[in-house]
């Protein structure tokens, strides 16, 4: 399957088991219960918060104590427990030009930026230090792609940047970003 000018296999952004279940946290341990309340062999990330999921789906943060986490009631599945993962991004600062050359030093905003994601989920956006904000995707939880139009909080300001992160264990993929704004001179 062709999107844009690469295939598909060429994009791919899961790191998956045999099972096809995707690992987005780090020193990861996988485990496979059949009806027990704790993941185990957990010694070395003693006191440690632990993001968990279990068959590919965020099932909560824990701490370890005893060189396990208590899942609070007997499950079943694949279970997938390491430290979570902050994936962030940030655009240059912005140089188009203005009404008397380029904009360098000008007080600039951006109106409206443009995400093209590839198989994503969870992203959040926030423009010149203001708070972050979900990006709104066609299917929460799901795998996304496509371009998702947004208009961050922004004051003008001589430096204008878009930040965006994923603080969950799910892919994201930001193939463009695309600003759109105004100079003042």
């Amino acid at each position: 399957k062709i999107v844009g000018d690469f295939t598909e296999d060429a994009l791919d952004n899961t790191s998956t088991l045999d099972e096809n279940i995707p690992i987005y946290t780090d020193a990861a341990v996988i485990q496979t219960l059949a009806a027990s309340a704790t993941l185990t062999g957990l010694g070395t990330h003693e006191g440690e918060e632990l993001t968990v999921t279990k068959d590919g789906v965020k099932f909560g943060i824990f701490t370890v104590a005893g060189g396990e986490i208590a899942l609070g009631s007997a499950q079943t599945g694949r279970f997938i427990s390491g430290f979570p993962v902050v994936a962030e991004g940030e655009s240059l600062d912005i140089e188009a030009g203005g009404n008397f050359g380029t904009s360098k030093g000008s007080i600039k905003r951006v109106d409206e930026a443009t995400l093209r994601v590839y198989k994503t989920v969870n992203l959040e956006i926030r423009g010149n230090n203001s708070n972050w904000q979900p990006l709104k995707m066609d299917n929460a939880n799901a795998l996304n792609s496509g371009k998702y139009q947004v208009h961050p909080h922004q004051s003008p300001n001589r430096e204008s940047k878009i930040s965006f992160r994923n603080t969950e264990p799910y892919p994201s993929t930001v193939l463009s970003l695309i600003l759109q704004g105004e100079t003042s001179d």
